[in-house]
């Protein structure tokens, strides 16, 4: 799940396979200008196996990434999203205004990676 103004700020709340604990791990990617962090450092959340729900919800100049595993009951990660990163005042790169959307990368160049996605539902609150 995406959340971004452009290239030099976004949020990825992303699911990968970890090797060192043979499972999928959900972890967070920031891009803020030329600082690239993972948020959640060695705290990445291990999942269980199964479809995952991921959601972003924002008021104002911050935010939470969660998920869930019934599309019910969510689970906060408990770091912050700094929204204001994603505004045209912070970005100054014309208006594009902040986004959210779906995304899968192959790190690998393998052409063999794929993610399946059953929805993507936009709901202002």
């Amino acid at each position: 799940l995406i959340y971004r103004y452009d290239e030099t700020a976004q949020y990825l709340l992303r699911i990968t396979y970890d090797e060192s604990v043979k499972s999928r791990t959900l972890g967070i990617l920031r891009i803020d200008h030329d600082d690239f962090d993972l948020p959640l450092g060695k705290q990445e959340i291990v999942l269980a196996d199964g479809p995952v729900y991921l959601r972003v919800s924002v008021h104002r100049g911050s935010g939470y990434f969660s998920y869930s595993y019934d599309g019910v009951h969510f689970t906060d990660i408990p770091y912050e999203i700094d929204a204001t990163i994603l505004s045209d005042d912070y970005a100054a790169l014309g208006f594009t205004g902040a986004y959210v959307g779906m995304a899968c990368y192959d790190l690998l160049y393998t052409q063999q990676s794929f993610a399946d996605f059953s929805s993507f539902t936009y709901q202002a609150l």
